[in-house]
């Protein structure tokens, strides 16, 4: 998938709404309600009981980059 996401119309949500998981579902009703979060945190929301929840939560997060849904803030605190 391209890093220019497509125009998110009302057509193209209901089909994305259809393609993803629950987890991803949940993904995105934690970040509306928080509206910015790390991906640790998005992990112990969605996946609080999975060994591998970091891996996951960097998986959703990363689908739902690239068809548009959300975006990532850069790390600027790392770079010093």
């Amino acid at each position: 998938m391209s890093n220019t996401a497509q125009r998110l119309t009302a057509s193209r949500l209901t089909h994305l709404s259809t393609d993803l998981t629950a987890r991803e579902h949940d993904a995105l009703r934690a970040l509306a309600t928080v509206h910015v979060a790390a991906t640790n945190q998005v992990a112990r929301i969605v996946y609080p009981r999975e060994a591998s929840a970091d891996r996951l939560a960097r998986r959703s997060l990363q689908r739902l980059r690239n068809v548009g849904l959300v975006r990532r803030f850069a790390d600027r605190a790392r770079r010093f």
